[in-house]
């Protein structure tokens, strides 16, 4: 087995077998191709020796080879990299020219080829304050400051790979001052200012999100439709799911059930795709404007919003306008009409006649699925069309919101259009975009109000289901994270454990103590909760299709405890001011006793929580001038023991 190796941009890659199934076909595939399967062919130079050459540009990727068109599987020689989902891959490192030279922090000497201002991820987090970045070699400096009229910021080293440590720093203008800096590098008695000339951006271009006023106090229920509730349940309900399968869940189904999201208290459901589609997840749409007729109808739908609004229920759809199915009318147009078809323009198309099937190389799909081809968002009439079925559903049946899928693949554009259209529809209209990786480009202001924060769950893994971070480090990552976004922006991040495309978090963390830590610090942490469907109940899951069980709705296999602590926390969560719009700062991350202690807004309507992650019961104290326990699970009065967690008045 061989592996890509790594140059400057040039490689190539050899794979390497010995087995007597022979191989028909062999590809590579990764993070650098978006994970299209399809793309990068093998050619076979000689028997059991596959080859290819890339032009990749410079940096770190996970990728893996596909054999058969069927099988993924690891290079067993390469170095393995995790991807945001916990997955486990093989690590290509992609060097720029020059980086075959070693540099060691504190040796006086900078690489200068590797210090690079990153103005394009420049953030306004608030009316004068802005968030800069820069990135130099990795384990090449000590220091890094940002130069601002004549004032010197000492930046964070935040992220690192094998190529590059990624620094930031949050910096307030004066009244009218420019927004106008430089970078200095410092690395024991040497440093060097980066760019040569001073990097001038207007701030009046950045413009500032205008949240809707009601996401705050909201907390949102995911419901995967065909797994959640009918009547009556299949015999296959209670099965381990098959990837393939329907098992009958409808939308006269979750109207059923609102009564049960009510008790709960949750104010938001999120729907995964409802719109008419061959398969049971509906992530491959044929009618964006009707309803699968296996979930219901448009009537029901509405009927459904209508019972939704009727218990103070928020409604959010998910969009699926990066790609559709391979049946779609407007592909079939053009499989049928080739370049005559109005549509032509509409999907990325390589040669005719178009052939539908797995391993075709005529158009692009989504990630290399033939039965997915990708719309090209950067053309006008698609933007005009994905704007007016936007604008449809929330015109005709009052939809609240719109959860956009794979959005960090769509044409920027085509959101700003989406978001403008939208918005006069109904200004108070929430835009979630699904972007696993750095949300900064997404959420200023002009396309989404905020991402799915898989970042945000990636830390809260690491802390509570695996303890591979301290709590300190817990501190500063959720710091640094939350330095990257509008400040506005922060209230709007949507929260989860777990959704349908991630193992279910109670799967993941086997200590029930840390499962009640992590529901604690969800609830009480700054943005929007969300409940992935069954996990109020203890419902287990691992990875896709797994995740995906259905819904137990049986009480006596409920467990009971995890329920209560839920309606608990969600109550106060949507009713308390301090965790609706306060603040949120840390008060102590002590690694030696174990103790996480936050605080939620400020005077006297405060809030304090408190974890112990430690061996030894900790005391803490409720805000300055009260004496009083919220709620709480393992603690006694102001003494909180080994795996509990407590909120303070």
């Amino acid at each position: 087995m061989g592996e890509p190796k790594g140059g400057n941009r040039a490689l190539k890659v050899r794979f390497a077998y010995a087995t007597k199934r022979p191989l028909k076909s062999v590809h590579v595939f990764g993070s650098f191709n978006h994970w299209n399967r399809t793309q990068f062919a093998l050619v076979q130079v000689s028997p059991g020796i596959w080859e290819r050459d890339l032009d990749l540009e410079p940096g770190v990727y996970g990728y893996r080879f596909l054999l058969n068109g069927t099988r993924a599987i690891l290079a067993p020689k390469a170095p393995k990299i995790r991807d945001g989902n916990l997955n486990k891959n093989s690590k290509l490192v992609v060097s720029p020219q020059g980086f075959d030279r070693p540099v060691r922090r504190g040796d006086g000497a900078i690489f200068k080829a590797g210090l690079l201002p990153r103005p394009e991820l420049t953030v306004r987090r608030a009316e004068r304050e802005f968030l800069l970045v820069c990135q130099t070699r990795t384990r090449d400096v000590q220091r890094v400051f940002a130069l601002l009229h004549g004032r010197r910021f000492r930046m964070k080293r935040v992220a690192g790979d094998d190529l590059y440590e990624t620094w930031q720093v949050v910096v307030s203008l004066e009244p009218g001052e420019a927004l106008e800096y430089q970078f200095l590098a410092a690395d024991g008695g040497e440093s060097l200012v980066f760019p040569e000339d001073r990097i001038c951006q207007d701030s009046e271009s950045f413009s500032l999100p205008d949240i809707p006023d009601w996401v705050g106090r909201t907390v949102f229920y995911q419901v995967f439709p065909d797994r959640f509730a009918c009547d009556p349940l299949p015999a296959c309900w209670s099965d381990a799911p098959a990837s393939r399968d329907w098992y009958g869940g409808n939308l006269f189904g979750v109207q059923t059930k609102v009564g049960h999201l009510a008790d709960l208290g949750v104010n938001g459901l999120y729907l995964n795709p409802i719109f008419r589609a061959p398969t049971y997840h509906a992530y491959n749409t044929l009618d964006y404007e009707q309803i699968e007729p296996r979930f219901g109808t448009n009537d029901g739908f509405k009927g459904l919003v209508g019972e939704c609004h009727r218990h103070g229920i928020k409604v959010m759809l998910d969009g699926v306008f990066n790609h559709c199915d391979k049946d779609h009318p407007f592909f079939d147009d053009v499989a049928q009409n080739g370049p005559q078809s109005r549509y032509l323009h509409w999907f990325f198309v390589h040669k005719f006649p178009i052939v539908r099937e797995r391993g075709q190389e005529t158009y692009t799909g989504w990630a290399g699925n033939h039965y997915m081809p990708k719309f090209n968002t950067s053309h006008p009439e698609v933007q005009d069309w994905v704007a007016r079925i936007g604008v449809h559903w929330i015109q005709e049946y009052g939809i609240d919101a719109w959860r956009l899928d794979v959005a960090d693949e769509v044409d920027p554009e085509c959101w700003r259009r989406f978001r403008k259209e939208v918005r006069n529809a109904n200004e108070q209209s929430y835009l979630l975009g699904e972007a696993w990786g750095d949300a900064r480009a997404w959420v200023q202001g002009d396309q989404f109000d905020a991402t799915m924060n898989y970042r945000w769950r990636d830390l809260v893994l690491k802390r509570f289901a695996f303890q591979t971070i301290s709590l300190k480090e817990f501190a500063r990552g959720l710091d640094d994270l939350a330095e990257q976004v509008p400040t506005a922006v922060l209230g709007a991040q949507f929260n989860l454990l777990s959704s349908h495309d991630t193992p279910r978090f109670r799967t993941l963390c086997s200590d029930p103590d840390r499962l009640k830590q992590a529901i604690l610090f969800q609830m009480t942490y700054p943005g929007v909760p969300c409940v992935y469907y069954g996990e109020e109940v203890g419902m287990e899951g691992g990875h896709d299709p797994d995740c995906r069980r259905g819904m137990i709705w049986d009480p006596k296999h409920w467990d009971r405890p995890i329920y209560m602590l839920y309606k608990e926390l969600i109550h106060l969560r949507t009713s308390h001011e301090a965790l609706i719009h306060g603040s949120y700062r840390v008060l102590k991350a002590e690694n030696r006793s174990g103790l996480f202690l936050f605080q939620r807004g400020e005077g006297d309507g405060a809030l304090r929580v408190a974890m112990n992650f430690g061996q030894e019961p900790v005391d803490v104290q409720p805000s300055a001038g009260k004496r009083g326990v919220r709620m709480g699970f393992k603690c006694d009065t102001l003494t909180v023991h080994p795996g509990g967690g407590v909120i303070l008045c």
